[in-house]
């Protein structure tokens, strides 16, 4: 429909031309755009945690008890 090829073609490739480039860009936005939003703003939240984490030593895993019959 695009192309614009046949009878009375003239009339549907405007609307076309709009709903492939509505959906190309959907899709860029969709699969590019918001993961790496959303990867920069996790990287900057894990970032600023990271000093906090260190100098107030919550960083490590507390080490295993062994478990034994009481």
């Amino acid at each position: 429909m695009a192309l614009g090829i046949g009878e009375g073609a003239e009339v549907q490739a405007p609307m076309a031309r709009v709903v492939i480039g509505g959906m190309l860009t959907s899709t860029l936005i969709t699969l590019l755009f918001i993961p790496t939003i959303y990867t920069m703003i996790e990287e900057r939240r894990l970032h600023e945690k990271a000093p906090a984490r260190e100098i107030e030593g919550e960083g490590a895993p507390e080490p295993l008890q062994p478990m034994g019959p009481d």
